[in-house]
């Protein structure tokens, strides 16, 4: 991972030399589109699926020519849950408590926030690039109870169950095919070295007879594969 970054540091240095001989690179990139996410090493031999989510970027240009640099922010299901309940009302029948039926659900989340440093050498109708990432991810598992459907469904209540982060570094390879004067068609592949983190297992989590949820907490690094494929608009 360390002669990645080495790389772009000399990529660095060198656009710096020619400067004044060379235009600054592109103005503002905003991209979104669709990722799968594949689990690596640890991560997947806990979490053996595949994990389908959204992402976007927004970049802009630097004082380094061919640089831009900016944010990438992620996220993906990464499970859920659904039982119904049973909750008593302020209502009796012959001195026995009157229930009534309301959905809970949980949902397991993988958010995912990165800066980018991003090398793009070429400007024509088909750009290739390579970007350093480093930031963060968090595993979140949200529980809410409701009743209804559709438009008449209200909440009942909501509970944050799990919440962690890890340190999360990679790079990505990635291309750009120009559609329009702006529209570009976008695909990346990104390799993400994620730190240990504690994640609820999805396929663990059940209700329990004294109205409460039992659940196992796994711990491990959260390392992954990422395809993405989107569109991009240059400004």
């Amino acid at each position: 991972m360390r002669y990645l970054f080495i790389l772009l540091l000399c990529l660095s240095f060198n656009s710096y030399t020619f400067a004044q001989r060379v235009p600054l690179g592109e103005r503002t990139s905003i991209s979104f589109g669709t990722q799968l996410e594949i689990p690596n090493g640890e991560y997947n031999h806990i979490h053996n699926q595949l994990n389908i989510g959204i992402g976007g970027s927004f970049l802009t240009r630097t004082k380094l020519p061919l640089f831009q640099s900016g944010i990438n922010f992620t996220y993906a299901k990464t499970g859920k849950y659904i039982d119904d309940v049973f909750l008593e009302t302020d209502e009796y029948v012959d001195g026995n408590p009157i229930y009534q039926i309301a959905d809970f659900s949980v949902k397991h989340r993988i958010y995912r926030t990165h800066g980018v440093l991003r090398f793009k050498p070429f400007k024509g109708p088909i750009q290739p690039y390579l970007d350093g990432m480093a930031g963060v991810k968090m595993f979140s598992s949200t529980a809410k109870t409701e009743q209804g459907q559709g438009r008449d469904s209200y909440v009942l209540g909501r509970e944050n169950i799990e919440r962690h982060f890890a340190g999360s570094i990679g790079w990505a390879l990635g291309l750009k095919v120009k559609l329009t004067r702006r529209a570009f068609l976008e695909g990346r592949f990104e390799k993400l070295e994620g730190g240990n983190a504690s994640y609820i297992d999805a396929d663990s989590f059940l209700l329990n007879p004294q109205g409460g949820y039992d659940y196992d907490l796994r711990n491990s690094k959260t390392s992954s594969t990422l395809i993405h494929l989107g569109i991009s608009l240059d400004f």
